[in-house]
């Protein structure tokens, strides 16, 4: 069987494999409020992680105080006390949810969120262990471990077929350090489909005997979501794990097929290029760059006013349409205002420890991976649609402000 026959058979297969799921799915379907939320604005990782980090935090307004902290900490086997003071953030220097202990003792919790199947970024955590864990205890050179007794770094998957890829621990070359990768053994690994779920179960028997009826169906609701969701990711590797496990033959021709994927990926996204290059706006400059020039992303487009300028509109496909400038997290503050002013549609972001500056709210612009992006950027008019509402916004009002920005 050639190579295109084979892929023509198996994804005929998949798309069986997708019915079944799609059936189990509608006839065990009830009323949820996450899958409304889903349906109308898409659940991410950035949601996932900030419900979690919702529900860690002492302080936010589910009112249980240390109820699911204290039973993460102890899931994690870390001791916790109630006089310790934690704090926690969503999204802060990129991390998906951190986790530091600030009194009696120090330590950190760093969570990667791949609830999406989203893949590893290079030298991801290594990046984080050494933001967070190594700048405040550099006799990590000469210990045998990387981590305090109570620091943990989690890489928290949908299940065990999620894992981290070896690069998320390699140092960048950049970095001034004797130590050139993170010890397998450091990872902690976490899975939705068990951890998450035991967790979240023992915090419900608690709130069963008090006054938390609310946060009690919330969360009975988010795992009955989640395990819809991964249901679909179980069968379908278990189905594949079927149809591979006696077909040796097919296998190889499928790894062969697969090989020419990122070669279509990559054409897919010169295609998308080039029609980005065409959306001639006078004052800006457009430029596009690749994975290998250790930029934002592994693939982002930019909007500049000149050459010197770093103030610039970034289109990413994991973040979508941005405003960015290197160095500028410290002063964002003091533009606040007037940068807000160029659209209600971009939201301004409050963080200080990021140089995004602002993010445009459409999240048909973002995508869970690079295969999801090169075919939407190949074969969709995506190009067009960031043409239309980039036309609205790189006006000369703007461009002023933006060499405002760059003299201050």
């Amino acid at each position: 069987m050639s190579e295109l026959k084979f892929l023509e058979d198996f994804l005929e297969k998949y798309n069986q494999i997708s019915k079944i799921y799609s059936n189990e799915k509608i006839n065990g379907k009830e009323f949820n409020v996450f899958n409304l939320i889903n349906q109308i604005y898409g659940i991410g990782e950035t949601k996932h992680s900030r419900f979690l980090a919702f529900l860690l935090n002492p302080n936010a307004e589910h009112g249980k105080r240390k109820l699911f902290l204290n039973e993460f900490l102890k899931h994690l086997e870390i001791n916790c006390d109630e006089n310790d003071t934690w704090e926690v953030s969503a999204e802060k220097n990129n991390i998906d949810i951190l986790l530091k202990r600030t009194y009696p003792r120090k330590s950190t919790i760093i969570i990667e969120n791949k609830s999406n199947w989203a893949d590893d970024q290079d030298n991801q955590l290594y990046r984080y262990w050494y933001n967070e864990m190594y700048d405040s205890n550099k006799d990590y050179e000469n210990a045998e471990t990387f981590l305090e007794k109570d620091d943990r770094i989690i890489y928290l998957a949908p299940n065990e077929y999620k894992l981290y890829e070896a690069s998320s621990l390699c140092k960048p070359d950049t970095y001034n350090c004797k130590i050139s990768s993170l010890k397998p053994s450091s990872i902690t690994n976490l899975y939705f489909s068990s951890d998450i779920n035991q967790w979240l179960q023992k915090c419900l028997e608690q709130l069963d005997n008090c006054t938390g009826t609310r946060m009690k169906f919330f969360i009975e609701d988010y795992l009955q979501f989640w395990q819809e969701t991964n249901f679909k990711n179980e069968i379908f590797m278990k189905e594949i794990d079927n149809y591979f496990s006696d077909k040796e033959t097919d296998w190889i021709n499928f790894a062969e097929a697969a090989k020419y994927v990122s070669q279509v990926n990559e054409q897919w996204v010169q295609k998308f290029v080039r029609e980005l290059e065409k959306i001639k706006i006078p004052g800006w400059k457009f430029e596009s760059f690749k994975p290998d020039e250790g930029l934002l992303s592994k693939n982002d487009f930019r909007w500049f006013i000149n050459d010197s300028s770093s103030l610039c509109f970034v289109y990413e496909s994991h973040k979508g349409l941005t405003i960015w400038k290197k160095d500028f997290n410290l002063k964002k503050e003091s533009f606040k205002v007037e940068i807000s002013s160029i659209s209600s549609h971009f939201k301004f972001i409050d963080d200080n420890s990021t140089n995004y500056i602002m993010n445009y709210d459409d999240e048909s612009l973002i995508f869970a991976n690079e295969d999801e992006f090169a075919w939407k950027a190949g074969n969709t008019n995506l190009a067009e649609q960031i043409s239309v509402i980039l036309r609205k916004f790189l006006t000369p009002e703007v461009r002023d402000l933006f060499d405002k920005i760059d003299s201050e």
